[in-house]
């Protein structure tokens, strides 16, 4: 499939998408019917195709994009377990950016974009969820290609008190400036720690095209200073300064302030650093009021690099108690590193002591009410599922190939279960804890591992959950796919990223398992190469750490890969 040509390549993501689509409505019916809902292999061959298309650089039409977001709407859940209903629509959305690169973007794009979004906001999703992050994802590229002129707000997160403020200051400029909704895309695409060669290219080209760029700018930063915390609509925390999808906007504009000239914007962005790398006065949350801007003042401080800017960065490095940002401002004025380390020693020190000033007998209540709900809701729920091994609130299933764990962690927010999979084919440097004799690998533990957010008073559906996510883990074929494609989600994560030396580990001994022996001769003779390596450097540079173990954990792999 992949040596097909390109426009063989569109038709079969289509497809695919389709077929994904239909499978998941098979299984919604039939957990209606039955009550129960079954996975088999065959499930997930059409997103592993999405998974295996979406890096490509595809020429999709304009129908090809409005048939794609369409199917991905078309069975969205906002209960999924698995995230797996907004897999299509998350390709769809690639799919339109691509095409929007490309070329224009045309009605029927923008117009499939703007349902999508509007059946996302429907779900009442949080803000902190993976659809979430899509209907931001949306947002951002239809307020940066609508026709000019025009000016598309939706991107405005609205629970904040900054949202209508800055809506007000974008009308007024877009009627004398028509290319307000390009640096409102613009804005929206700051969502990495630092910008891009070519965001910055663009800042600097709008920047040049109108008069009042400047004073857009500072009419959208300066009510950050000075407005009132506001209630989340998440259950943590309990109150923000500016809600998630409007932190990217800041920043962006926050970095946009280094092409800008005028005595005030060295002491904006000081100010804009301070506010929002302050504390929450919320008593047990340890964040910095908006972490992402804080950031992108001090970058833009950076970027700009004369003595004004260095001069307040010096003031930063005094005033801010952000460990993180000291260092990076440190770093940027070339501080030499004994006095940063011992800063940084000093921080951490005050910091330890402030949390344990601020503990609250709230947690110590949290947690007795936890393990009474999982003692009474939970437990005979999972052992009646075969988790028969339990110590406190983590319980053990154990099977031929495997041992599946579950931990029940509790927070302010609820419940989480901390769920993971332990291989028992593939040999380690360490043996896990053991009681009567049977493994009890913690969730830390786990090659596979993953979160499933509970509520106290519905643990019953959380365990049905925990079951489906162990079930799509249960075929060796499913696993090595996501093992070789996968990245890390809160739904599954792994030790290293695809290619890394431990995933190469896990993925030969899972592809040795189910007798794909060229690939597992290959993963696994990669990882021996590597380790091999790190363990006749260490044997050089610190032989006392060289254990027994180690060596023979690393003759292992190359006699397996071998």
């Amino acid at each position: 499939m992949l040596d097909a040509p390109r426009e063989i390549q569109v038709a079969i993501a289509v497809s695919a998408a389709a077929a994904a689509v239909e499978r998941r409505r098979m299984q919604q019916e039939q957990a209606r019917n039955e009550g129960v809902l079954r996975l088999e292999p065959a499930d997930v061959f059409p997103t592993t195709v999405l998974d295996a298309l979406k890096r490509r650089r595809l020429s999709f039409t304009p129908a090809d994009v409005e048939l794609l977001l369409d199917l991905g709407t078309s069975t969205m859940q906002p209960d999924d377990v698995f995230g797996r209903s907004f897999e299509t629509l998350k390709f769809g959305v690639s799919a339109a950016a691509s095409a929007i690169r490309d070329t224009p973007a045309s009605a029927p794009v923008l117009g499939a974009l703007e349902r999508a979004g509007s059946a996302l906001d429907r779900l009442q999703l949080v803000h902190t969820s993976d659809a979430g992050a899509v209907r931001r994802r949306i947002g951002q590229l239809i307020a940066a290609n609508v026709p000019g002129g025009l000016l598309d707000l939706s991107i405005l997160d609205g629970p904040d008190a900054w949202a209508q403020r800055a809506a007000d200051v974008l009308r007024r400029h877009v009627e004398r400036w028509d290319r307000v909704a390009d640096l409102l895309g613009l804005l929206a695409a700051a969502t990495t720690t630092r910008p891009t060669k070519s965001w910055r290219r663009r800042a600097a080209a709008l920047a040049g095209d109108y008069d009042g760029y400047g004073r857009l700018l500072r009419d959208l930063i300066e009510p950050i200073l000075d407005i009132e915390l506001t209630p989340s609509s998440v259950p943590w925390p309990p109150s923000w300064l500016l809600a998630p999808g409007n932190e990217p906007l800041a920043r962006g504009a926050a970095w946009a302030l280094a092409d800008v000239d005028g005595d005030w914007v060295v002491p904006l962005l000081g100010r804009l650093a301070l506010r929002c790398a302050a504390a929450s006065p919320h008593p047990q949350v340890t964040t910095a009021l908006a972490y992402p801007v804080a950031s992108g003042a001090v970058e833009a401080l950076a970027a700009m690099d004369t003595d004004a800017s260095r001069a307040e960065l010096r003031i930063l490095l005094v005033e801010i108690r952000r460990r993180d940002l000291v260092r990076r401002i440190a770093g940027t004025l070339g501080e030499p590193a004994e006095e940063t380390e011992t800063r940084d020693a000093r921080l951490r020190r005050d910091k330890r002591r402030e949390v344990q000033q601020k503990a609250s007998p709230e947690r110590k209540d949290r947690q007795r009410a936890a393990s009474a709900h999982v003692r009474r809701d939970l437990a005979p729920r999972l052992r009646e599922a075969g988790f028969d091994d339990s110590a406190g609130r983590t319980f053990w299933r154990h099977l031929d190939d495997r041992i599946e764990t579950i931990h029940c962690k509790a927070h302010a927010g609820g419940l989480t279960l901390e769920i993971g999979i332990w291989l028992r084919f593939i040999p380690r440097t360490h043996d896990v804890p053991e009681h009567d004799g049977r493994p009890r690998p913690g969730e830390f533990h786990c090659d596979i591992r993953g979160n499933v957010h509970a509520w106290h008073e519905d643990l019953e559906s959380s365990a049905e959950k925990a079951e489906l996510w162990f079930a799509r883990w249960r075929p060796l074929v499913a696993m090595l796919g996501w093992l070789l494609e996968g990245t890390a989600s809160d739904d599954a994560f792994c030790w290293g990223a695809p290619g890394s030396p431990m995933r190469a580990v896990v993925t030969g001994y899972v592809a040795r398992e189910i007798a794909d022996l060229p690939l597992a001769s290959a993963q696994l003779e990669r990882a021996a190469t590597y380790f091999r390596s790190q363990l006749e450097r260490q044997r050089t540079e610190r032989p006392e750490a060289v254990t027994p173990e180690y060596e023979a954990w690393v003759s292992r792999l190359e006699a397996d890969a071998l």
